[in-house]
């Protein structure tokens, strides 16, 4: 993989655990498509700001690792692992978490990227029924209490 590639994704990762959204803007092109497993597409100026902000709102903390990446011509993938705390208050599933929740997650990201090495699309691909599930477990451990 190219040291540029590899950069990239490390700084993608750090970015993400540290909510640093300045940063993170700084890795897109001007009119990305984002597609994300749990939210419909975005594309335009303010998809990755949109995107962002919300995920940053929705969860309070997050650690993501990545396993392995890989690149083929303009398009990466990093597999990860991750440890999300979602934020009381949210919905998840229909259910509104009266405490944080954290779940941990495996995913990959696919990032096209453009000639001058910025993200133009980005697809994020993890499992979406273990947050549900956990949702739900929660709910039902605080109605036991």
């Amino acid at each position: 993989m190219k040291e540029q590639t590899t950069l990239l994704i490390e700084r993608w990762f750090d970015g993400l655990n540290r909510s640093d959204l300045q940063s993170l803007l700084t890795l897109f092109s001007p009119s990305p498509r984002i597609r994300n497993a749990a939210n419909p597409p975005i594309e335009g100026s303010q998809a990755a700001k949109l995107l962002l902000e919300d995920f940053f709102r929705r969860t309070t903390s997050r650690h993501f690792d990545v396993i392995d990446a890989a690149e083929h011509d303009r398009q990466v993938f990093a597999c990860w692992v991750g440890d999300l705390t979602f934020a009381s208050g949210i919905k998840i599933a229909g259910i509104e978490l009266s405490e944080p929740l954290t779940v941990a997650l495996r995913g990959v990201e696919r990032f096209l990227l453009t000639p001058d090495g910025r993200i133009s699309e980005v697809d994020i691909v993890h499992e979406t029924t273990t947050v549900a599930q956990a949702a739900r477990a929660a709910a039902t451990t605080t109605k036991e209490r």
